[in-house]
């Protein structure tokens, strides 16, 4: 069901169920959303049990190569491995048991909060889903509601923010464990003060993952194994933070875009 919320269109799935590794690869991946081409013959690989950081301009296609690591769309033309097999021929079930999404446009249920988290793992004990939600910065949410964790949330219950509909999202995540996480935007709408508290939590809770995380906030990913930059479908720089500031390349410039940007909105608020 909730895989099901998630995508758009008719996903191709298999019977595979058995991961040999966490590997990731893209074989000359082609895509097109809306009769546009947004990624072209992209080839890289993501070595498993590191923390990664996809990064670009709005549009750059991003989000899509994100996206169709957890079979979000069916690709165009080309190849993505998972653990040496297509990904395709995975089953849907093994493919929710693997990864872990957190995206902008993650989806609530019209039911408590608690079970918004739990239907990740539903043999879950109170503790761990509870757990789950401090970890994810969500004490402050309970605070406010009437029922706490037992209040209904969604369409037919209490609104929350696009930032506190990610929090469940990433409480979903940490309580799910899985080996994948990808991460499109999971910080892009939390204050600072949360967004640090998120870190500490995820790199106390995924360590030993495949990780792979979109943010605004570049100073949130300079600890990263590996930052791939994208523009126009493509990755044009991959490195460490410190490797790509050396090459005083288009990171550098986003980068320095940024903290300068940052710095101009301390002086004026």
């Amino acid at each position: 069901k909730l895989y099901a919320q998630m995508s758009k269109e008719e996903i191709h799935f298999g019977n595979e169920d058995h991961f040999a590794n966490h590997n990731i690869e893209f074989h000359n991946v082609s895509f097109s959303y809306d009769k546009k081409e947004v990624l072209k013959n992209l080839s890289f690989n993501l070595a498993e049990n590191k923390i990664y950081a996809l990064v670009g301009k709005s549009g750059s296609g991003k989000s899509t190569i994100a996206k169709l690591m957890c079979a979000y769309y069916n690709i165009s033309s080309g190849e993505i491995l998972i653990g040496n097999k297509p990904l395709n021929t995975y089953s849907q079930e093994a493919l929710m048991q693997e990864i872990s999404f957190v995206f902008q446009d993650s989806k609530l249920f019209s039911d408590t909060l608690y079970n918004n988290v739990s239907c990740v793992k539903h043999d879950a004990s109170h503790e761990e889903v509870m757990s789950a939600i401090s970890a994810a910065g969500l004490d402050s949410v309970l605070d406010k509601l009437d029922k706490r964790e037992n209040t209904i949330i969604g369409t037919k219950g209490v609104y929350l923010s696009g930032g506190e509909t990610q929090r469940v999202a990433i409480a979903r995540a940490i309580l799910k464990n899985s080996p994948i996480v990808i991460m499109d935007e999971a910080s892009a709408s939390i204050d600072p003060d949360n967004e640090y508290e998120l870190q500490k939590a995820f790199r106390r809770l995924m360590r030993g993952k495949t990780v792979i995380m979109i943010a605004h906030r570049l100073t949130s990913i300079t600890g990263v194994d590996e930052i791939l930059l994208v523009d126009h479908g493509h990755i044009v720089e991959r490195g460490s933070h410190a490797q790509l500031m050396a090459q005083n390349g288009q990171y550098t410039h986003l980068y320095t875009i940024y903290t300068q940007a940052n710095e101009w909105r301390v002086v004026n608020d």
